[in-house]
């Protein structure tokens, strides 16, 4: 009867054992869930839908500005301003 009663005692320690060290686990350990990967997941689409949106405006600046400076040099030739020095480059101002 006594080898019955260690053998229980010995099986409920541990299960007690493993269920301490899984609420130890849950609490402070670095498992994550499926809900932490789904969000984690959500957050970098979203940052990466950010991050493309502004690439786009800011290709979309950079195309305006150029153009900017397209027209006022355009506008600075005709004034004779500025004297075409390559087809590319325009750079030397004429101060006289």
């Amino acid at each position: 009867m006594h080898t019955r009663v260690f053998g229980q005692f010995a099986v409920i320690t541990m299960l007690l054992s493993l269920m301490g060290f899984k609420e130890y686990m849950d609490r402070s350990g670095k498992f994550i869930t499926e809900g932490d990967v789904q969000a984690r997941v959500a957050q970098m689409q979203q940052s990466r839908s950010e991050l493309l949106y502004r690439l786009h405006r800011d290709r979309i600046d950079a195309e305006r500005l150029a153009d900017k400076r397209r027209q006022a040099l355009e506008q600075d030739m005709k004034m004779g301003a500025v004297k075409k020095t390559n087809a590319s480059k325009a750079s030397i101002i004429d101060t006289a």
